[in-house]
């Protein structure tokens, strides 16, 4: 899940410090989380579905996620 978080963040441009409570992997910070940035939790947790909950921006994502590789 951290991968995934840290793609997110890539993305946004989300700092160390804006991903910091949600690294701990609590569920309550995972939730503010994906309510705030508009992830699909099932994405985040699993990596089913779609990445966003808008899926536009799944793009620029999918593109961060291939770019690090497995």
């Amino acid at each position: 899940m951290r991968p995934h978080i840290r793609d997110v963040a890539a993305a946004r441009d989300l700092t160390e410090e804006d991903i910091k409570p949600v690294l701990k992997l609590k569920h309550e910070e995972i939730g503010h989380f994906c309510e705030r940035h508009g992830v699909n939790a099932e994405w985040l947790l699993e990596g089913k579905g779609h990445i966003l909950k808008k899926a536009p921006a799944t793009i620029e994502i999918r593109e961060i996620i291939e770019e690090r590789g497995p």
